[in-house]
């Protein structure tokens, strides 16, 4: 739960992946998106994971549903 007062909720504030769920890269193609601190949308959590595995860095959810680009 978000403080009091700060406008946080949790599709904003960054959070880690949550790897722990998917220790291979056997992901389904479930359309879940999420927003990467890497600036791009991954389909799912498990092809979050996946990525941050292939590049080896720390990749933050930013947001729950795709990235904008402004």
């Amino acid at each position: 739960m978000a403080a009091a007062g700060t406008g946080a909720d949790s599709s904003t504030t960054p959070r880690k992946a949550k790897c722990e769920n998917f220790p291979d890269d056997m992901c389904t193609r479930e359309y879940v998106p999420l927003c990467g601190s890497d600036g791009l949308t991954h389909s799912n959590e498990c092809i979050l994971c996946s990525d941050i595995r292939k590049k080896q860095q720390d990749i933050m959810v930013v947001k729950e549903g795709e990235c904008v680009s402004t």
